[in-house]
């Protein structure tokens, strides 16, 4: 579906009803324990995914994918104080039409849970509650919540929550450092985005013509 790297997929949610046209994804990340005390910036965030679209294009098209386009925010990323919860929706755009990546981060002791919904942009209102589902029943183990951090032998990851959210776009990965964002955000967030796979979640690009043909598979499919 034009993902780039998928080592921390957990798994994929699909509908049981065959007319439903959204799929949740779930990934865990062992990032070490995030850090949620800092203000995002909607605007800023914006600007940094845009500046590495071409880049992010580049590398669809070496893959055989079409290019996207970022349409801009949904919902502007936002923090849940409480439950630990970092939320925000993306508006991809393609050739085969505009699709919402609807994007949970659940901060966990050591990590973080992924719950993303994706669906056409048209959809999103209809299939929210089922992603509102999911991820009401994702929770961390007793031991391993954010509130069981131990700072005197657990890692303490070098990115914070805007990381989570560059990472989770996918994009402006290698034009980070160029806007800016190096002297608010540290050298240790833009090695981790430019180099290492492993410690950022990469985005799900998921357009009209991907999720129909992923249910129409599932419609041939024997009962």
């Amino acid at each position: 579906m034009g993902n780039l790297h998928n080592e921390d997929l957990i798994g994929l949610v699909l509908p049981n009803n065959q007319n439903d046209e959204y799929l949740v994804t779930l990934r865990y990340e062992d990032s070490g324990h995030i850090k949620d005390d800092e203000e995002l910036d909607g605007g800023e965030l914006l600007d940094s995914i845009k500046e590495g679209e071409q880049a992010y294009n580049d590398e669809l098209k070496q893959r055989g994918f079409p290019p996207i386009h970022i349409g801009g925010w949904d919902e502007t990323p936002r923090y849940d104080q409480q439950k630990h919860q970092l939320i925000w929706a993306l508006i991809v755009e393609g050739t085969d039409g505009t699709a919402i990546n609807y994007n949970t981060r659940i901060l966990g002791r050591t990590g973080f849970v992924s719950v993303n919904l994706i669906t056409d942009k048209q959809h999103l209102a209809q299939y929210k509650p089922a992603g509102a589902t999911i991820l009401s029943r994702t929770s961390f183990d007793t031991g391993q919540r954010y509130a069981d951090f131990d700072s005197s032998k657990d890692k303490v990851a070098e990115y914070g929550l805007t990381g989570l959210v560059l990472g989770g776009a996918g994009l402006g990965l290698a034009k980070v450092a160029k806007i800016g964002l190096l002297a608010k955000f540290g050298k240790g967030l833009i090695a981790l985005l430019i180099a290492g796979k492993k410690a950022i979640v990469a985005g799900v690009i998921a357009l009209g013509a991907l999720l129909k043909k992923v249910f129409a598979k599932k419609s041939d499919a024997p009962a």
